[in-house]
């Protein structure tokens, strides 16, 4: 009998699959198998590194942009520095800027002089001059009840005023003065000029003669009261048909009319003009209907007045 010998290499038939699949498994690999396999480890860190190296790129752009621009910032306010430095120094040497022009709105009581006087001379450095502080100044003027002063570039300044309005023309000690409602006086007459708006206004307001009184200088008050009911009377004369009447004040007896080559209507003061000028019409009427003439009619108190 035969027996068949087993294959070289002393393995058995059914062993076969077995050795071929250790011999495949210990068999080297390809190329590519590796370059996979290397590949698929690697790929993991490889993700990571690329955003690692943009932000590192990123970050020192950004800072030379922060610096450039802060750099830039500095310079820029240095420059404005010298430029206004160089304006407030020509604006305080440069002749050009020195007062030369003066306007004056609204002066028809107040001469221009007095107001010249409170103003800055020519020459002063038109931006060291304070608008307000000027009105100011000028408006201590009796005559002057508010002033604007404004400065137009390069050298001229501006004033307008606003004048306070004469309402009696007081004569004391030879001198005559005008008046507001409130009893200050303004200014003199003699220094109104002849073209002067106001001397059609003089010629419609009351003159009050104050033989016993002092003269009053500009800025002094006289009773209110007085220039009041001397206004209120002179405005009633025709009235009252005492057209050509002088309006009188003493210290002692108020105010009084009087009508040359006939009688004194002694008023007082204290106001209760419409009454007063009713009991004066009431005598005269009387005196006139009895054919009497009287020197002097007294109707400074109400419940008496009378006459003689």
């Amino acid at each position: 009998m035969s027996r068949s010998a087993p294959p070289r290499g002393g393995q058995r038939p059914g062993n076969t699959r077995q050795a071929s699949a250790r011999q495949a498994s210990t068999r080297p690999r390809s190329a590519s198998a590796r370059d996979q396999s290397n590949g698929a480890r690697a790929s993991a860190p490889r993700t990571s590194a690329p955003r690692a190296r943009v932000q590192a790129t990123r970050r020192p752009g950004l800072l030379r942009r922060l610096f450039s621009t802060w750099l830039l910032s500095k310079v820029l306010a240095v420059a404005i520095l010298v430029g206004a430095g160089w304006l407030i120094y020509t604006g305080a040497t440069s002749p050009t800027f020195s007062l030369s022009r003066t306007v004056i709105r609204g002066d028809e009581l107040v001469p221009t002089d007095a107001i010249l006087a409170r103003l800055p001379v020519a020459g002063t450095n038109i931006f060291t001059v304070r608008a307000a502080r000027v009105a100011r100044e000028v408006e201590n003027i009796p005559a002057i009840e508010r002033a604007e002063v404004g400065l137009a570039l390069p050298s001229t300044i501006q004033v307008t005023i606003l004048e306070r309005k004469p309402k009696a023309i007081w004569e004391a000690g030879g001198r005559q003065r005008l008046v507001d409602s409130n009893g200050l006086v303004l200014a003199d007459v003699a220094d109104i000029t002849a073209d002067s708006p106001l001397q059609r206004t003089m010629a419609t307001i009351p003159t009050v003669h104050a033989p016993d009184s002092p003269i009053a200088d500009p800025g002094e008050k006289i009773d209110p009261d007085v220039i009041l009911m001397a206004e209120l009377i002179a405005k009633k004369m025709d009235g009252i048909t005492l057209p050509t009447g002088q309006v009188e004040y003493h210290p002692s007896t108020g105010l009084t009319l009087v009508v040359p080559g006939a009688y004194r209507v002694v008023l007082g003061s204290g106001g209760d003009v419409d009454a007063k000028v009713l009991a004066y019409r009431t005598i005269r009427n009387h005196l006139e209907r009895t054919n009497m003439v009287a020197q002097l009619i007294d109707v400074r108190f109400l419940e008496r007045p009378y006459y003689r």
